[in-house]
């Protein structure tokens, strides 16, 4: 009976050797791997549930200020493009192409293969005829800016970098240098009492975060494709590159009477002077239209006066007064109309408001009202 019971352990005894030398590190394996995805939607249940209310890009504030001083000139449209149709079937739209080109990278789509699903879109389902608008070279008005960018993305590359170094196959290794940059607002106590599942997850979620300031950003052979693409359609869409920003481009186009509004998520193109549309192609919000002249009306404000009402809430293309947001910069101008009539009456107000020296904000005027002398469009 004895020999039968070793019989029947040398029998298993591969199975077992096998079990310990390959089963245990695979299942170890699935587990970390398992772990490490679980913790993803953790961070991002968690973002989700933290996020903050939708920021506007360009005008700082510029999204709430409308909604606030001047909802009767915004319209919403839906999200399939029906009501558009009805109302702007056989015009032109005017398109920022590259707010939809940093959209597109940073969600890992291709650029040039998405840029002619929406013209496609526009054609098709809206009945109107896109002009796609490109960057030219960079103005002096916002040099500085664009200098900022890339110091930004310069240590975006070097804290990602950093934070790869800091997590091994899932696992969280402490960096001294990571800890003293990165979470100094914290205090040590809260840093050790987080557990294995937080660390992770704020390392993962660094990562992604800095994975997409440094790569999820369109690079010039993107733009090359889009406009080949869009150029080889057909029949082919119009593209045109000026000095500049293309939304000034473009906002430009619809004021000269070209384009019906600008298709952007950039509210530069009210400082422009150009009604707007936002939400194209988001999917899941509905599409809404920003009529300039009518957020003119409702806000009391002449183009002039509003020009400089989006200076001082704070832009690409100057420096801005410290202490001074939305808010503010409608009661100044309300009472003095021009930034210039704001400056004269800051005095015993320093404390409050810092004015920057120098205060660049003619340039971002001469930009928004179009007061330059710009070079020959690239029309094709």
């Amino acid at each position: 009976m004895g020999g039968g019971r070793q019989e029947h352990v040398n029998a298993h005894t591969p199975f077992i050797i096998r079990f310990v030398l390959f089963g245990i590190p695979l299942a170890f394996f699935f587990f970390m791997q398992n772990s490490l995805q679980n913790s993803k939607t953790v961070c991002k249940t968690r973002k989700h549930k933290t996020r903050k209310s939708q920021t506007t890009m360009g005008i700082k504030g510029m999204r709430k200020s409308i909604v606030r001083w001047a909802p009767n000139a915004v319209v919403s449209y839906g999200a399939d493009g029906t009501a558009l149709h009805q109302g702007y079937s056989g015009k032109i739209v005017a398109v920022d192409i590259h707010i939809y080109a940093y959209k597109y990278c940073a969600t890992d789509r291709d650029p040039a293969q998405a840029i002619v699903m929406q013209a496609t879109w526009f054609r098709t389902v809206l009945g109107m005829e896109p002009v796609y608008f490109f960057d030219g070279a960079p103005r002096e008005a916002k040099a500085e800016e664009h200098e900022k960018r890339r110091g930004m993305k310069r240590k975006a590359a070097e804290a990602l970098a950093e934070a790869e170094a800091c997590m091994v196959d899932g696992i969280v290794i402490e960096s001294r240098s990571t800890r003293g940059s990165n979470d100094s607002t914290e205090s040590t106590e809260s840093k050790e009492s987080m557990s294995a599942l937080d660390t992770l997850c704020a390392y993962t979620e660094r990562i992604d975060t800095l994975r997409k300031r440094v790569y999820g950003l369109p690079q010039r052979g993107d733009i090359q494709r889009m406009w080949d693409a869009l150029r080889t359609m057909y029949p082919p869409v119009a593209c045109i590159r000026e000095p500049g920003d293309g939304e000034g481009a473009a906002a430009r186009y619809v004021r000269r009477g070209d384009a019906a509004f600008v298709a952007s998520e950039d509210f530069d193109v009210l400082a422009y002077g150009a009604p707007l549309l936002t939400g194209v192609g988001s999917g899941s919000g509905d599409m809404y239209l920003y009529d300039h002249d009518g957020i003119l009306k409702e806000m009391g404000m002449s183009r002039n006066t509003f020009v400089d009402f989006c200076i001082l809430c704070g832009c690409d293309l100057s420096n801005k007064i410290r202490g001074v947001g939305p808010v503010a910069a409608r009661k100044m101008l309300l009472a003095h109309e021009t930034i210039e009539g704001v400056l004269a009456n800051l005095h015993g107000r320093k404390g409050q408001y810092v004015v920057p020296d120098p205060f660049r904000y003619n340039q971002a005027r001469h930009e928004f009202e179009g007061l330059f002398v710009g070079g020959r469009a690239a029309i094709q």
